[in-house]
């Protein structure tokens, strides 16, 4: 494994243990309404996921960090999945208490932001991949995840597994 591969797995496995320590016993918690969800709908977990994906995980025994999970995100200084909560949108994990299966954000972001964060995603190496309503970007060696940006809208996803996470949000997502 090169130095690259073993930073992000670090990086990956402790803001999973962060993470997954406030929704360990926690079934289905999704509660949390965003700041910036002012529309009818409020934005929840599950449902920025294919009914199937939510079975396949609930199948699996993982578990969906709810309220309490958004609040200790909020609070982390330097999370990257806190850049969502914070700026009005969520956070998502499901896991099995020990370490994620499934870690996804979606919220709002300013022109300005989007910007500076697709610069900086560039500047790492990221693929590139234009869709009809939004940009990818993945890791140049195929990790999985990425992040994709819509008009005002941006999403992140580590899927281990459950299909394009990325794609479903972008799909069932209120806004993008």
């Amino acid at each position: 494994m090169n130095k690259s591969a073993i930073r992000v797995s670090v990086a990956v496995s402790g803001v999973a243990v962060l993470l997954l320590a406030g929704c360990a016993g926690r079934a289905g918690s999704s509660d949390f309404v965003p700041a910036a969800a002012s529309s009818a709908e409020p934005v929840i977990c599950s449902a920025l996921l294919d009914e199937a994906t939510v079975q396949k995980l609930r199948d699996a025994k993982e578990v969906e960090g709810g309220a309490e999970y958004q609040k200790k995100v909020a609070a982390e200084q330097g999370s990257f999945l806190g850049e969502f909560v914070n700026t009005g949108g969520v956070a998502c994990a499901w896991g099995d208490g020990y370490e994620a299966g499934l870690l996804y954000g979606y919220g709002p972001i300013t022109a300005e932001a989007a910007a500076a964060k697709q610069t900086e995603l560039v500047r790492l190496g990221s693929v590139v991949v234009e869709g009809s309503n939004y940009v990818r970007y993945t890791h140049p060696d195929g990790y999985p995840g990425g992040y994709a940006f819509g008009n005002g809208y941006w999403a992140y996803a580590l899927d281990n597994g459950f299909g394009d996470v990325l794609d479903q949000i972008v799909s069932n997502a209120p806004r993008f």
